[in-house]
């Protein structure tokens, strides 16, 4: 298991937008171990970004699921996130709670 500081670092490294205009992409790292390229997702349209976000990922290194949800009104956009799969996170992780029928 990394270290603090080791996720972080991983983290930092892993996260990255590619493209130009409207083609940007965010490439997001595992939430919990931060693997590269755990999600990866346009900013536009606004529709496949959320849509992508609630779908969520899987971890193809750690095995640990995670998705967002998405609270959207006319006004604002609420998010939270929830694991979704596997096994506890890392104790540096305590801020996703476990989705209830995981």
């Amino acid at each position: 298991m990394l270290t603090k500081e080791e996720y972080e670092k991983r983290y930092a490294e892993n996260q990255r937008l590619s493209g130009h205009g409207p083609e940007v992409k965010t490439h997001l790292p595992c939430p919990f171990c931060a693997a590269p390229e755990f999600l990866v997702y346009p900013l536009w349209p606004p529709d496949e970004h959320y849509k992508a976000l609630s779908d969520g990922a899987v971890c193809k290194e750690c095995g640990r699921g995670w998705r967002a949800i998405l609270k959207v009104t006319e006004n604002s956009t609420a998010v939270t996130f929830e694991q979704t799969k596997g096994d506890d996170p890392p104790p540096y992780v305590n801020y996703i709670p476990r989705a209830v029928n995981s």
